[in-house]
């Protein structure tokens, strides 16, 4: 991918540049004052830098979402890229675990303000890290915990 020249209008755009230029990817932390919908976490940056799909993920607290979006942009440096639908202990806290879905780009304008500044379009792959209730379920499973399903909305792609 080539990378383009991006002038920066405003102080937040100028340190996500910043981040990028100095770190690879730049995390960028979203969320509700109000508590009526789920904070998030998103990547800028990962698919120029790493050619990898860049990466959200939801209701974590804002640091243990940094350091998970930055441990899977690790192990995309040394392990090569994320897998749809494998399970990954590595980047959560035990008992819980992760997969990851492909986001459809329905959701880009909602969840992506950097990334389309970023990139110019929507022209970029987008993988939510989705994390398991303490059993090691999933939301898509029958037995997930119900009273932590309103946490992660599944920005699923239709396959």
């Amino acid at each position: 991918m080539e990378k383009k020249i991006r002038v920066a209008e405003d102080q937040a755009e100028q340190n996500v540049l910043n981040h990028i230029r100095d770190h690879g990817w730049s995390i960028m932390h979203v969320f509700d004052p109000e508590y009526k919908s789920p904070n998030f976490s998103y990547s800028i940056g990962m698919f120029e830098g790493l050619q990898s799909p860049e990466v959200i993920i939801f209701s974590m607290d804002q640091n243990d979402a940094l350091n998970i979006i930055n441990l899977i942009g690790e192990h995309v440096k040394t392990a090569g890229p994320i897998e749809i639908g494998k399970i990954y202990k590595e980047f959560m806290k035990e008992p819980f675990v992760c997969t990851f879905i492909k986001v459809d780009k329905v959701h880009y304008k909602e969840y992506f303000g950097f990334d389309l500044w970023f990139y110019g379009s929507d022209n970029f792959p987008v993988l939510q890290c989705v994390w398991s209730d303490q059993n090691g379920k999933y939301p898509w499973e029958g037995d997930f915990n119900t009273d932590i399903i309103h946490m992660q909305p599944l920005l699923w792609a239709k396959q």
